[in-house]
């Protein structure tokens, strides 16, 4: 069975009460007698499987056999690739796949029942068993791909992670994006948000830009926050997107445009990336959201090129009313090291000071240490800093002093 299948609710409800009958059931033939023994089981199932009416009783078999990996199972297998009802030939494909040491046997055979399958779910997984069979791809990849246009949720969902790294992104991005924020893909064991993140980081293919930015624009907000993150995920980013990135900044979703801020920064890390993407970002500075302005406001420290147009605008949110924000926007003033930073000695000699923030003033300090000598009017509020009973106050306050006032 596929580790990323999903059963609904009632279907686990029933589950769980069956399962409290068959305890009782259990406990009933302990009294009477021994239960079966593992041989007793197969020969059961081998029985069930050629001979019984029943498909359920088929599909019972067929899983009691691929637990018991008896090897005189795979004969009776084989021939039940031939089963009229598809939904045994898919559990027999499972229980094959429990066969490693007898895969030289059992590809061809599962090979040339999947080319002549007609029912997709059956299909996909009888490529899934080649796969794990370790087939050669083109025994499997052909099975996949029919799925992918499966009116079935599930059956859409496995084939295109089988074909992922095997097919163009292309191919597998369209069913699994779709997937995103709804009621099947919040039910599989791995999100499809991490799969699809995969299949364009590892693709880099910039024909999914498009399908990214229609995204980014109509999808719903899982769809719109994944869309903006996977922007960034591709080498380099794509400058197309900064104006839908920064019109997502609008978005009623804080996710998305935590999202959004994320990529115009990757984008501020490109050489000449900045400005594009900078007025965009210093908005974000006045999101209501305090999330969003502190991943704003620590943006222009990795920048290749932070513009001088920010450091104001960083000055200014030294004040905010969230700590964790001012604490970014110290860390933000880190990456301005030329004379320009100047104009931020004050402000964070002061935030140094007087702010009750610990973080605060530690990210303040490394700021003004970093821009050097520049940063000599903050040399007595650091000095102050030295006495403070604070340990890594004390630290912080002279390594700053040490870069500002190097001894000779």
């Amino acid at each position: 069975m596929r580790p990323w299948r999903v059963l609904p609710r009632a279907t686990l409800v029933l589950l769980a009460l069956a399962g409290v009958v068959l305890v009782v059931a259990g406990c009933a033939v302990l009294g009477d007698g021994p239960s079966e023994t593992p041989r007793q089981r197969a020969d059961r199932a081998l029985g069930d499987i050629r001979e019984s009416k029943d498909p359920e009783v088929r599909i019972r078999a067929a899983e009691t056999l691929g637990d018991l990996k008896l090897p005189e199972a795979v004969d009776p297998l084989l021939q039940a690739l031939r089963d009229p009802d598809p939904r045994v030939r898919r559990r027999v494909a499972d229980a094959l796949e429990q066969f490693e040491d007898a895969a030289p046997a059992i590809v061809p055979s599962l090979t040339a029942a999947a080319v002549a399958e007609t029912n997709a779910p059956a299909r996909v997984e009888m490529g899934w068993a080649l796969k794990k069979l370790k087939a050669a791809p083109d025994t499997w990849v052909p099975a996949f791909r029919v799925g992918l246009a499966d009116p079935d949720p599930l059956t859409r969902h496995n084939a295109a992670v089988g074909l992922v790294g095997q097919a163009p992104a292309l191919d597998t991005f369209p069913p699994l994006f779709a997937e995103v924020g709804t009621p099947f893909g919040r039910g599989l064991t791995e999100r499809p948000q991490s799969i699809v993140r995969r299949v364009v980081e590892q693709s880099n293919d910039r024909r999914l830009i498009p399908l990214l930015l229609d995204g980014l624009k109509t999808g719903n907000p899982s769809q719109r926050a994944l869309a903006a993150q996977a922007l960034g995920l591709l080498k380099p980013p794509p400058r197309e997107a900064i104006a839908p990135l920064g019109a997502a900044l609008r978005d009623p979703e804080v996710d998305v445009r935590t999202s959004a801020v994320y990529t115009l920064t990757r984008l501020g890390q490109q050489p000449n990336g900045g400005p594009g993407g900078t007025p965009a970002i210093l908005g974000a500075l006045k999101d209501p959201e305090p999330g969003v302005r502190k991943v704003a406001a620590s943006a222009f420290r990795s920048m290749e090129a932070p513009p001088r147009s920010a450091i104001p605008v960083l000055i200014d949110t030294l004040r905010d009313e969230n700590a964790e924000v001012r604490a970014e926007a110290a860390f933000g003033l880190m990456g301005f090291y030329s004379p320009p930073a100047r104009e931020a000695v004050p402000a964070l000699s002061a935030a140094f000071a007087r702010d009750p923030d610990r973080q605060v003033r530690i990210n303040a300090a490394r700021a003004l240490g970093l821009m050097g000598p520049v940063a000599r009017d903050a040399v007595p509020a650091l000095r102050t800093g030295l006495r403070d009973e604070d340990e890594r106050i004390r630290a912080v306050a002279a390594e700053a002093l040490q870069t500002i006032e190097p001894r000779r």
